[in-house]
């Protein structure tokens, strides 16, 4: 059986609460008397997006590729970075869909893992700083053991898509 070494993105998101709630605003089409001024509203965003897609796409040189990326930092040229997840995810961040908060350990991460067959000294550093922002935007602690915790969601996303792998 033949391996594929396609390197992969972790995508880490915030989940809804135990209690069904959502932590940061709600989806799109809650509110269905609101869901057509939300449309409306959205409406030069999308153009916005639109137009950026039309034009140049913004590559990122090798020597500038960081560990992890909040979603905001992203855009979906950057797929090979953020892997396709991580990068759809940016892209909507950045367009003003509700999108929760999160951030993404990049491919690089993967691929120099591959390399070295260890973590960089500092990775652990970075995604506890994407954490803590992440907690100061949905306003809970990961390990808060007194209140409702910050629960996580962790997905991998590779560049390219291969069908049927699970």
């Amino acid at each position: 059986m033949k391996t594929l070494n396609l390197p992969i993105a972790l995508i880490v998101t915030t989940m809804s609460s135990l209690s069904g709630a959502f932590t940061t605003k709600p989806p799109l089409f809650v509110d269905q008397q609101k869901s057509h001024k939300s449309l409306i509203s959205m409406a030069p965003k999308l153009e916005d997006a639109a137009a950026a897609v039309a034009g140049e796409k913004k590559r990122v040189a090798a020597a500038d590729v960081k560990d992890v990326y909040l979603f905001r930092e992203g855009n979906k040229s950057m797929r090979e970075i953020l892997g396709g997840k991580g990068a759809n995810l940016a892209e909507m961040t950045n367009i003003g869909l509700p999108v929760p908060p999160g951030f993404i350990i990049s491919t690089k991460v993967c691929n120099d893992f591959l390399e070295r067959n260890e973590l960089s000294a500092d990775l652990e550093r970075k995604y506890i700083e994407a954490l803590r922002t992440v907690e100061s935007q949905i306003g809970r602690d990961f390990a808060d053991t007194r209140a409702l915790p910050l629960l996580l969601s962790v997905r991998s996303g590779a560049v390219a898509s291969t069908p049927g792998m699970m």
